[in-house]
């Protein structure tokens, strides 16, 4: 046992501590680091992803995550387990080296990194892209508007919209299934007004569907 002997004014008490009662701390423990506080967990980014067929690349954009100083961008090809990872403090990122009729799927997740300490966000919805585009030409009939595009063999279909702005501003989509199906006609459009016509091809794999690019826009006066 340990004594202590405690006096004042001229009083003695006499204290009595066991080594039961003595705490124990293992030398071996280390006393974590404290922060100033926690970082926040960061937002989900809404991404877009934009193909260019001219030099293969494509341009992932989100707008800035509240909590977010940093962000991870990551694609994968079709079918493939494991993603390539970039890192970058802007709101975007370009991906280059990619292959033409190549299907992959890109998402981004926003971080926030404090103090060593670094929290991540939710991913983002991913946007699955086929890296290819239509030919297409368009031809006013009498009551209809007939579009025709180049078959892509390695395409499931195309889709096919179009709009009365030229932006592409709250377009209808027609989705045409099969690769050898080459054309549509568009009826039931408003006589002396001209529509803007895009057309692209989509490829299924594993129940996935990727996109194509609208690339070029035609336009035609009913």
């Amino acid at each position: 046992n340990t004594l202590d002997v405690c006096r004042a004014n001229d009083h003695t008490w006499l204290a009595s501590l066991t080594t039961a009662e003595i705490p124990y701390r293992d030398p071996s423990y280390v006393i974590p680091e404290k922060h100033s506080a926690d970082p926040a967990v960061p937002g989900k980014p809404v991404i877009s992803a934009a193909a260019n067929l001219g030099n293969m690349t494509v341009t992932m954009k989100w707008k800035p995550v509240k909590n977010a100083n940093g962000y991870r961008a990551e694609y994968r090809k079709a079918g493939a387990s494991k993603w390539t990872v970039a890192g970058t403090s802007a709101a975007s990122y370009v991906f280059k080296g990619l292959y033409v009729r190549g299907c992959y799927q890109f998402r981004a997740r926003a971080l926030n990194t404090e103090e060593g300490v670094t929290k991540e966000g939710a991913y983002s919805s991913t946007k699955n892209l086929y890296m290819k585009a239509a030919a297409f030409k368009v031809k006013k009939l009498k009551k209809k508007v007939r579009v025709t595009w180049k078959k892509d063999a390695k395409a499931s279909g195309y889709q096919v919209r179009y709009s009365l702005h030229k932006n592409m501003k709250n377009p209808k989509t027609v989705t045409v299934r099969g690769a050898k199906k080459t054309s549509l006609k568009i009826g039931g459009l408003k006589k002396g007004k001209r529509y803007y016509i895009q057309v692209r091809p989509y490829k299924t794999y594993k129940g996935v569907k990727y996109t194509g690019v609208y690339k070029a826009k035609k336009s035609v006066k009913r």
